[in-house]
C-alpha cells in the first residue's frame, strides 16, 4: 500500500498495559449503566483505565477497561448480577492506543479509522477530547495498529514500546 502523501505530525502516541474490556447495556433508559459500573468497581477498589458511554436515549450503555489482573474478579461481580437488568459483555486482552495530535481535526479521526480499518485491526471502543484520541483494540495487535498509523501520520522519533503482557513478553518498534 502506498504511503499517504502529506503525513500529519502527532505530538505523541501512548500504548497501555494489557487491559480487560467490560461493556454493560440495558434496554431501559432509566438505568444508569455508567453509575452502576463505577459503583461496583469503586466498592471493590478496582481502578478504571478507560470509560465511555452512550448518550441518554432508548439504550443505556457503558464501556470500560480495567487492568487485566482483575479479569476474573470483575466477571464474577458482574455475572453475579448488578442489581438491574443490564447485560455484561467482556473482551479479554485489549489495549489502549492513544494519539496526541498537534491540533484538533476531524481529518485525524478519519485517517485513524481508515488506517486501522484497512489493516483489519478491530476497534472495540473509542473516545476523543481536544488533546487525545483513544482506541481500544486487541492487545496483541497494538504494534500492528501503530504500523498501520505510520502510513498517514508522522509518529514521534522515539521507539514505541508495547508494555509487557501478563506472560512477560514485550515488543518494540522504531519509527
Amino acid at each position: 500500500m502506498q504511503a499517504y502523501s502529506a503525513k500529519i505530525p502527532l505530538a505523541g502516541i501512548k500504548l497501555s498495559n494489557e487491559l480487560f474490556l467490560i461493556r454493560l447495556s440495558s434496554a431501559s433508559s432509566s438505568v444508569d449503566t455508567r453509575s452502576a459500573l463505577c459503583q461496583i468497581l469503586a466498592e471493590n477498589r478496582i481502578n478504571i483505565q478507560f470509560l465511555t458511554g452512550s448518550a441518554p436515549g432508548e439504550l443505556s450503555a457503558v464501556t470500560g477497561c480495567v487492568a487485566a489482573k482483575y479479569r476474573a474478579r470483575v466477571k464474577e461481580l458482574l455475572l453475579a448480577g448488578v442489581g438491574f437488568e443490564a447485560k455484561p459483555e467482556f473482551v479479554s486482552s485489549v489495549g489502549l492506543l492513544s494519539l496526541f495530535p498537534h491540533r484538533a481535526s476531524l481529518k485525524i479521526l478519519g485517517l485513524s479509522l481508515l488506517a486501522l480499518g484497512r489493516s483489519g485491526v478491530p476497534i472495540y471502543a473509542m473516545a476523543s477530547s481536544l488533546s487525545v484520541l483513544s482506541f481500544i483494540t486487541d492487545y496483541a495487535r497494538l504494534l500492528e495498529a501503530t504500523k498501520a498509523l505510520k502510513e498517514y501520520f508522522d509518529l514521534p522519533p522515539e521507539p514505541i514500546t508495547i508494555p509487557r503482557s501478563n506472560n512477560g513478553t514485550q515488543q518494540e518498534m522504531s519509527s
